[in-house]
């Protein structure tokens, strides 16, 4: 009963702030906004949902004690208070690479919707957008600048897999009202 965010972990500055834009508009449509806390895109979605006073929610590649990157400790405080984290690693469980990706199938399992806002060909958005595709969930995409490494991955979604994102009220509009109660009814 949310919508997955993904997308690369170096974005451009105008990816950032569409991202920004769709966090809001996920926090006022009632809908959680679940990444994976990493660089970019993740942190931004977070950052906009706590901002907004919605519901972030971080599917960590590690056990729930440890913090990667080290520079989101802030930001991954700031989801345990005001949304959820989950693991499938325990507390004395090894991080290897493999584990982040695996990471990727949760975030697409809590999803009703998910939406890659910019990433380069091969990512890890590109591994979640075939999960997705595969089980049947929306597929959006917000269309980026062809020319930048960045968005080639993104830009590389088949139409007919995936529906374009241009404007985030119009995303939530079709999603309906999420589960998450407006600030005005809390």
């Amino acid at each position: 009963q949310a919508v997955a965010v993904i997308g690369t972990r170096r974005p451009a500055v105008d990816g950032l702030g569409r991202e920004e834009a769709l966090g809001r508009s996920l926090a006022s449509g009632g809908w959680p906004g679940v990444s994976g806390l990493a660089e970019g895109i993740d942190a931004a979605v977070h950052r906009a949902c706590v901002r907004s006073r919605g519901v972030p929610v971080g599917v960590l590649g590690t056990p729930l004690h440890r913090v990667y990157p080290q520079e989101h400790r802030g930001l991954q405080q700031s989801v345990a208070e005001t949304g959820l984290l989950f693991t499938e690693l325990r507390d004395d469980a090894r991080v290897r690479r493999s584990t982040f990706a695996l990471r990727n199938r949760l975030l697409v399992a809590v999803a009703r919707a998910v939406v890659i806002v910019e990433c380069p060909k091969p990512s890890g958005a590109l591994h979640s957008a075939a999960i997705a595709h595969s089980i049947g969930l929306p597929l959006w995409v917000v269309p980026c600048d062809s020319m930048r490494h960045s968005s080639q991955g993104c830009n590389s979604l088949p139409q007919g897999n995936s529906s374009a994102l241009f404007d985030s009220m119009t995303f939530i509009q079709a999603l309906a009202t999420g589960p998450v109660p407006s600030q005005d009814s809390r």
